[in-house]
C-alpha cells in the first residue's frame, strides 16, 4: 500500500484484428453492407439502425462476426455511441462473393 490511486481500468468495447481470421468480406451481402459503413472510421451506431432497419444488438452482432469471419477488428467509441472497422494496412476487406460450388451427385 503506497497510497497511489489506481484508475480503474477503462475497457474499450471491440475485439481486435485477428490475422488468422483475415478474408475479404463476400459482395454483395449484409456483412458488407454494415462493414462499407464502418470501414472509414467512427460511424454513428444509430445511423446505420435507421438506414439498414436493425436494432442494435444486430449491428453489434453483425461486428462480431465480421471479426470472427472475417478478422477485421472494431472499437467502440468511449459512449458507445460509434463504431470503426480496424482494417490492416494493405489488406482488401471486401470481394466479389464466390459462387458456391455445386456438389456433384454421387451415383
Amino acid at each position: 500500500e503506497d497510497g497511489t490511486v489506481y484508475e480503474p481500468k477503462k475497457r474499450t468495447s471491440g475485439k481486435p484484428i485477428n490475422l488468422d481470421a483475415l478474408r475479404p468480406i463476400p459482395e454483395p451481402g449484409k456483412r458488407a453492407t454494415v462493414a462499407r459503413l464502418f470501414v472509414s472510421g467512427f460511424y454513428p451506431i444509430a445511423d446505420v439502425m435507421k438506414q439498414l432497419d436493425l436494432d442494435r444488438s444486430a449491428v453489434l452482432s453483425h461486428l462480431f462476426t465480421i471479426n470472427k469471419e472475417n478478422g477485421l477488428g472494431y472499437e467502440l467509441s468511449e459512449d458507445s455511441a460509434s463504431a470503426r472497422l480496424l482494417v490492416p494496412e494493405g489488406h482488401e476487406a471486401f470481394a466479389p462473393k464466390q459462387p458456391r460450388a455445386k456438389k456433384t451427385a454421387e451415383a
